[in-house]
């Protein structure tokens, strides 16, 4: 027949020494007078704990679980041992839980995947942001000046490289993206290859690879636009640098721009500094793949020529 708890009314399995559900102790009617005066005075919960068993390989951790206080098996769910009647907080299976600590051997995948991946985040969100702050607290207060050129097209402050427009900045060779100590044929990464023109390309635009954003070298025709459209002054402007030479391009809306004479690196030497100027734009010159235009000028002319691939010239940058 079957039995049910008097206290809660769940109904109990048999030989069952307290309710599952409630904790209750069950009284039989077969059990002697001296068993049954010890269980009735027995408070669920302050029964002296029978040390459980603490071996991880005594766990199964598949669909079972096991009293916090007594070690036996019990069903899933169950809210009181069958036995010991200890209060069991649910186990779930594969858990062991011991003085208010789960020690789960079967973790769910979803949150051993969680705790990995979350400080992992943390990390990449603490390098974007380092290397953010670091580019813009080295990058110069470079502005992009309207000149009021038909094209719309904005001129750069300063060269690539440079600390103040006076500055010369860094020297390239035509299609690479870092300086060099020599400028030779041997070490020209471009020399002999047919590319098409770089502007905006970060593989070989100076521009695009050291400033980004929607900086990019100038093309041949935005050189000749400057030219045409803008009044050149030679003149001298003082600096942290000294007094260096170069040219005042003022456009059409009275903005202005100023062009150091940079002159050009061939080897380990400067040439022409202070005296000429020479600038690369974006465009090849078709010429076998060894050369490409760029601005060239001194204080008596300024012209969009061709140089050779090789030499490290100075890159002035531009927006559209």
């Amino acid at each position: 027949m079957p039995k049910f708890c008097i206290n809660c009314g769940k109904p109990l399995v048999e030989n069952d020494r307290f309710c599952t559900f409630c904790g209750a102790v069950v009284k039989s009617d077969n059990r002697s007078p001296t068993t049954e005066q010890s269980l009735d005075g027995v408070e669920p919960q302050t029964q002296e704990p029978i040390a459980p068993a603490t071996s991880r390989a005594d766990v199964q951790t598949n669909s079972k679980a096991f009293c916090i206080n007594c070690g036996i098996e019990i069903a899933l769910g169950e809210k009181y041992c069958s036995s010991c009647s200890m209060a069991q907080n649910a186990p779930q299976a594969g858990s062991f839980i011991q003085s208010g600590q789960d020690f789960r051997t079967n973790a769910q995948p979803g949150k051993r995947f969680s705790k990995i991946l979350k400080p992992l985040i943390a990390l990449i969100v603490v390098l974007v942001v380092g290397i953010f702050a670091t580019v813009m607290l080295t990058r110069p207060n470079v502005e992009a000046v309207d000149l009021g050129l038909p094209s719309g097209t904005k001129w750069a402050s300063m060269n690539v490289g440079a600390k103040s427009p006076a500055d010369y900045g860094d020297y390239f060779a035509w299609g690479e993206t870092t300086p060099k100590k020599e400028y030779t044929k041997e070490n020209c990464r471009t020399c002999g290859k047919e590319i098409d023109d770089i502007a905006g390309n970060k593989k070989y635009d100076a521009a695009a690879a050291n400033w980004g954003g929607k900086w990019k070298m100038p093309t041949d025709e935005q050189f000749e636009e400057l030219i045409k459209k803008c009044k050149w002054t030679w003149t001298k402007r003082t600096d942290k640098n000294g007094t260096i030479e170069g040219y005042k391009v003022t456009g059409p809306n009275g903005n202005f721009i100023f062009l150091p004479a940079t002159g050009y690196r061939n080897g380990s030497e400067l040439g022409n500094a202070g005296s000429d100027g020479n600038y690369w734009s974006s465009s090849p010159s078709g010429d076998y793949g060894y050369y490409a235009y760029c601005l060239d000028f001194n204080s008596g002319n300024r012209s969009v020529g061709y140089g050779y691939r090789g030499y490290g010239q100075a890159v002035r940058p531009v927006q559209e």
